[in-house]
């Protein structure tokens, strides 16, 4: 599961242990890279988080000692910050409009990753375009 179609995560149910690499970052993401799926990195996160896991060791930052209450609230943020993405879709608004409501202001790592890591990736995966498609004059 993860954020890209190869990516793993490790499970040791002797111990508990769940390493999870980048799947699970904590704090509350505002972007996302190019080629990423928002949806499926949701339903990865719920994979694991069906697991009894009782430490998380993520790909960076620190060893979580509550897996499922970590998991759940990304869970829920990831999805309440989609369905308001669509939401604003329905109600016409561009993406530009969204990152706007939703997003804040530019982040340090659109500018470190030269746009790689983006507001307006994330917009568009929980919208299921690319940016190929969103640049077209006819999207919203």
């Amino acid at each position: 599961p993860g954020h890209s179609p190869d990516h793993v995560c490790l499970y040791e149910p002797d111990r508990g242990w769940l390493f999870t690499g980048d799947l699970f970052v904590g704090g509350r993401d505002r972007a996302l890279r190019t080629g990423y799926d928002i949806w499926g990195i949701i339903s990865s996160l719920k994979r694991i988080a069906a697991l009894p896991a009782t430490t998380l060791f993520p790909g960076s930052a620190r060893v979580r000692r509550d897996p499922a209450t970590e998991l759940a609230a990304k869970i829920a943020y990831l999805e309440e910050l989609g369905e308001r993405v669509l939401a604003l879709h329905r109600q016409g608004r561009s993406v530009r409009g969204i990152i706007r409501a939703l997003l804040g202001g530019p982040m340090l790592i659109e500018f470190i990753t030269l746009g790689h890591f983006s507001r307006r990736r994330l917009v568009l995966s929980y919208l299921g375009a690319n940016d190929e498609a969103a640049s077209s004059p006819n999207h919203v």
